[in-house]
């Protein structure tokens, strides 16, 4: 498979300035919403507060590939929430596990030592594995995202269904 095609984790670890949190609370959920909506390589967006720090929180997101990523850096509300993260935030720091295609790499390089934003890859070694019948599931929903036809999209569910029920016999 392209290494463009593979998913991966992104972890942005966020300290908040004191006093500050309910505001960042609001945009975090905003933009949470935002997202959910208009980007359907977005598999998984989450966002959860350190239990030993009240000024820490994680987002943990999950890309389904390199495009999805790159969609999500030039998302309007993305770019609404990092704004004002940094009137509300002391600090970010961004951590990608999984692989990523060269030109990805240089690209968010780019865009992030921009904005003064630590980014680090996590180099992925030979141990390791995702299922493609997530994934397939996954393209099938973001499919029925896009498309605003009923019938079709109930083809595409029925056809994700027999891939999968085959899948899961040749186990």
């Amino acid at each position: 498979m392209d290494v463009k095609e593979t998913p991966f984790v992104l972890i942005a670890r966020v300290k908040v300035k004191p006093g500050k949190v309910e505001n960042y609370l609001k945009i975090a959920e905003e933009v949470d919403k935002a997202v959910e909506k208009s980007e359907p390589g977005m598999l998984f967006h989450n966002f959860d507060s350190d239990p030993s720090n009240e000024l820490k929180f994680i987002w943990t997101e999950i890309y389904k590939n390199d495009d999805a990523l790159i969609f999500h850096i030039n998302n309007p509300p993305v770019g609404e929430y990092v704004e004002k993260h940094f009137e509300l935030a002391e600090s970010i720091e961004i951590e990608i596990y999984g692989k990523l295609a060269t030109e990805t790499i240089d690209t968010i390089s780019q865009v992030w030592g921009s904005a003064n934003i630590p980014f680090k890859h996590f180099k992925t070694t030979n141990v390791g594995y995702y299922r493609n019948s997530i994934f397939l599931w996954s393209e099938c929903a973001c499919e029925e995202v896009v498309e605003g036809d009923r019938k079709r999209r109930k083809r595409k569910i029925h056809k994700y269904v027999e891939r999968y029920s085959e899948s899961l016999l040749m186990i």
